[in-house]
């Protein structure tokens, strides 16, 4: 049987030890990449994805997880969408509340693979105060779980599920989803409210230009998701525009100044409004499972604010999107 294959109607103590197999071989999976071989090959939605060669397995991890993606929910939900900082101190904090310590894990708290791992710790004290006898312990230990799933996990993985399928990372995106309906199982009431930072109005500042408009983009909390290098190179190809080198911000700001330069903003905003109606999309597959609403308002504003972009050009204000 795989260790994702849950039963149910299962006694309360083995499905917490399945859970608790599930959440550490997936949590590992993103630390780690995939060493356990057998393991994910036994679940059947991972095996077509697990890669025969070790060193390509390496290579695919680094790839999806250090320059593609990176599954920290400080950079999904940070107005800066840099390392560290309140949500990882927000996560550090939850599972010290929860008797869990992350750092032997090697990856900052706020990391999914710390976070599954918290949870996975979280479901053998579940397992063993059933075996013990104490429902009363088991309860206390669910609440914990679902404090850490409500506070630290359900406002950012659905996005990260769709930035790793953009990255065509489908191991990876395959496994994360997988995680999502895992922990929406083992919560129970209505789904928690919580909301991005406020994203600033910046075509509003006149002297903003297309270093300001990349940056922003370049800012999952302020864009309504993560655009991976994999989806702004296939934008830019489908435009017939190069996406020059540099971070994120950098190839967006230069997508977006060269199809000023060539008079290719719509066909590029266009391309871009397809990926983000994707977003969308997905995010609300995903509603049931998590509370997406705010990265559907976001999404759109950030789909308002390209369309400005393409009214800019179609008035002849090329002067404006040059700005750098």
């Amino acid at each position: 049987m795989s260790p994702l294959d849950a039963d149910p109607l299962q006694d309360p103590r083995a499905l917490a030890l399945a859970r608790g197999r599930a959440l550490d071989l997936i949590g590992a999976l993103f630390r780690e990449g995939p060493t356990r071989v057998d393991a994910l090959r036994a679940v059947e939605a991972l095996a077509p994805f697990v890669p025969g060669d070790p060193e390509v397995a390496a290579a695919e991890h680094h790839r999806a997880l250090s320059m593609e993606v990176f599954p920290f929910a400080s950079v999904f939900l940070g107005a800066r969408a840099t390392l560290g900082g309140a949500h990882a101190d927000a996560a550090r904090e939850a599972m010290a509340q929860a008797g869990f310590d992350p750092a032997p894990l090697g990856v900052e708290p706020d990391h999914l693979g710390a976070l599954l791992a918290a949870l996975a710790f979280l479901c053998g004290a579940e397992a063993d105060a059933w075996r013990d006898g104490r429902p009363d312990i088991a309860k206390r230990v669910r609440a914990h779980a679902a404090a850490l799933i409500d506070g630290q996990l359900l406002p950012w993985l659905p996005a990260l599920i769709i930035a790793l399928e953009d990255a065509r990372a489908p191991l990876y995106a395959t496994a994360a989803g997988l995680a999502l309906e895992l922990i929406a199982g083992m919560r129970e009431g209505p789904l928690p409210d919580w909301s991005l930072p406020q994203a600033p109005a910046v075509l509003d500042d006149p002297k903003a230009g297309l270093r300001r408009v990349g940056a922003h983009l370049a800012v999952p909390a302020f864009a309504g998701g993560m655009w991976t290098l994999s989806a702004l190179t296939a934008v830019g190809r489908q435009a017939e525009l190069a996406q020059g080198f540099g971070r994120r911000a950098q190839r967006i700001e230069g997508l977006l100044s060269a199809a000023a330069h060539y008079a290719r903003v719509p066909a590029l905003i266009a391309e871009m409004d397809h990926v983000m109606m994707r977003w969308s999309s997905r995010f609300r597959t995903m509603a049931p499972l998590a509370p997406t609403g705010p990265w559907l308002h976001r999404v759109e504003d950030a789909r308002a604010l390209l369309t400005r972009l393409v009214q800019a050009a179609d008035a002849g204000a090329t002067d404006h999107l040059s700005i750098s």
